[in-house]
């Protein structure tokens, strides 16, 4: 596989494979150790424990979150979305606030498409067409595009593993037990939002359930988040398997990491696209 790079189109075959071996040098310092190695299976919460303070609870789990400011790695992705299925390996770097890069690849090295968000702009180039669509990144096109109705910021919070992805300001919270695990509710009734956080004993997020609640009470199921494959990452337990179903359009995007480092310096450049010469820019819809 290539690394990352500020060019995404490999010209030549000699470029190519010069970029598989750069890759596999990239690679080369991560941590494989015992804790990234194994996975164990989610414990469940002790019957016999005091549920805890549930604005303790939200707020541990929105600051390991945070602590989390970039990652980059080599992951697995399958998108269904817009009537389209896709499955390639991808080189994905991302950062806070709301950076994200994707170079997927096919089995010979080539590079399939590039997809970047800067702040409020998305773009992605189709190398084999030589066209890209550049587009602002909001709920809509990426919708279209990865089949997750969020924009850019949210998008790349989700990626970095946060179970609040669509920020909340004053939630009303609740705490209860079920099935051997913690249930955390967080809802904001002025912005018609609703999460439903399971977790385990270790209090790791394993589902998420995102809900549009009006002030009749009335919830509108959007989005569900299955976290799994906990791995530790440089003193953080990370999931490794991020899947992703909107619950309206039944479109699914899966991201399944294999290779990972968290909080590395990431720089700017990497998050800029510049069309190659001869590109012609696309228009959504």
């Amino acid at each position: 596989m290539p690394m990352i790079r500020m060019n995404p189109v490999p010209k030549t075959r000699l470029q190519r494979r010069s970029a598989w071996f750069v890759l596999l040098a990239w690679f080369a310092v991560l941590p494989l150790g015992p804790g990234c190695a194994s996975w164990r299976a989610p414990s469940s919460f002790p019957e016999k424990e005091p549920l805890p303070d549930p604005a303790v609870l939200y707020r541990e789990l929105l600051e390991r979150a945070t602590d989390i400011g970039s990652a980059k790695g080599v992951g697995h992705l399958k998108i269904h979305a817009a009537g389209r299925n896709l499955s390639l390996e991808a080189l994905i770097a991302c950062k806070r606030p709301a950076r994200l890069r994707v170079e997927a690849l096919d089995f010979w090295d080539q590079a399939v498409f590039l997809a970047t968000i800067r702040e409020d702009e998305f773009c992605i180039y189709f190398v084999g067409e030589n066209r890209f669509l550049r587009e602002p990144a909001d709920p809509a096109v990426l919708q279209e595009n990865v089949g997750i109705p969020l924009d850019g910021g949210d998008l790349v919070a989700l990626v970095l593993g946060c179970p609040f992805f669509v920020p909340l300001e004053s939630p009303e919270l609740g705490v209860r037990r079920e099935g051997g695990n913690l249930i955390l509710t967080a809802r904001e009734l002025e912005r018609e939002v609703r999460y439903e956080v399971r977790m385990d004993a270790r209090r790791r997020p394993l589902q998420v359930l995102l809900s549009r609640e009006s002030g009749k009470g009335d919830a509108a199921l959007l989005l569900r988040v299955d976290f799994g494959k906990y791995q530790s990452v440089e003193g953080f337990d990370f999931p490794f398997r991020i899947r992703v179903t909107n619950l309206e359009s039944r479109e699914d995007f899966l991201l399944q990491y294999q290779q990972l480092q968290l909080n590395q310096v990431l720089e700017e450049a990497l998050f800029q696209f510049v069309p190659p010469a001869a590109a012609e820019r696309i228009k959504w819809q």
